[in-house]
């Protein structure tokens, strides 16, 4: 095994599999950390700069997960908005991650509107910070726009500006 490589096992079976740590971005990695049941590790390449397919770039795409409706937006300036309505939590942080690594993969940067958000529990802030930390990694902007009350509670619990 090399110097970069380690093992998981998962619950489903002993079978274990060799993951290159290089590939994995933060926000895999926060996902990864939340989930009780660990499926299969998914690696996404969000720092390239070319976009795959043209096609590709978010016009309007809406969302829908546990608790939490997500409408990605594309900019004139080929930012996204992302506009999330209810819950962010452990129940939805894998299609909140989605959405995510694909605004950063194909869009120049990201706006987090939080402001019609009414619950988030810790999980759902470690992707917030994981995200933060991928844009800064992959030198793309991410806003965090209009924190909703519960947003900046969690947010000012961690210490954390938002």
């Amino acid at each position: 095994m090399e110097e970069n490589e380690y093992s998981q096992s998962t619950p489903e079976n002993d079978e274990i599999k060799t993951i290159d740590d290089s590939e994995n971005s933060i926000l895999d990695e926060s996902v990864e950390m939340n989930q009780k049941e660990l499926p299969q590790t998914v690696s996404i390449d969000m720092g390239s700069e070319e976009k795959e397919h043209p096609d590709e770039v978010i016009r309007n795409e809406t969302v829908e997960a546990q608790n939490l409706n997500i409408l990605m937006k594309t900019m004139d300036s080929n930012f996204i908005s992302v506009f999330f309505n209810g819950e962010i939590s452990i129940y939805n942080i894998n299609e909140i991650k989605d959405c995510l690594s694909k605004g950063f993969k194909n869009h120049d940067g990201i706006e987090m509107n939080l402001s019609n958000v009414n619950k988030m529990d810790t999980a759902g802030f470690q992707l917030v910070i994981a995200a933060r930390m991928e844009a800064e990694k992959i030198n793309k902007p991410l806003k965090l726009l209009e924190p909703a009350e519960d947003v900046r509670r969690i947010f000012n619990l961690y210490n954390e500006k938002y």
